[in-house]
């Protein structure tokens, strides 16, 4: 299944949020890697005066270079799923920075 960002088309999380600024729209079940593709300049966020607010993302030029990229992605992980577990395990025993 492709994202609708890959396919071209904006996209916008589901719900709604009543009474938020459309320019502080919270960004519930994107977290920070998705927001930083934002700062990176990989998805575009356009933010709509409306009642209620109403965000919309679409993947920029740059990070449609990226779709060739993504149907390996799984693999990748897979492969290296213990290795990143361990990894995990160490970082979380190791005392707090």
């Amino acid at each position: 299944m492709r994202p609708r960002l890959l396919e071209g088309r904006a996209s916008r999380p589901a719900g709604g949020h009543r009474g938020a600024r459309p320019d502080r729209v919270p960004e519930p079940g994107l977290g920070s890697g998705a927001i930083g593709t934002g700062r990176d300049g990989l998805i575009v966020r356009t933010c709509h005066p409306e009642a209620p607010p109403r965000v919309e993302y679409e993947i920029s030029e740059p990070g449609r270079g990226l779709a060739p990229l993504l149907p390996r992605l799984p693999q990748w992980a897979g492969d290296r799923l213990d290795q990143m577990e361990r990894s995990r395990e160490g970082y979380d025993a190791a005392p707090p920075r």
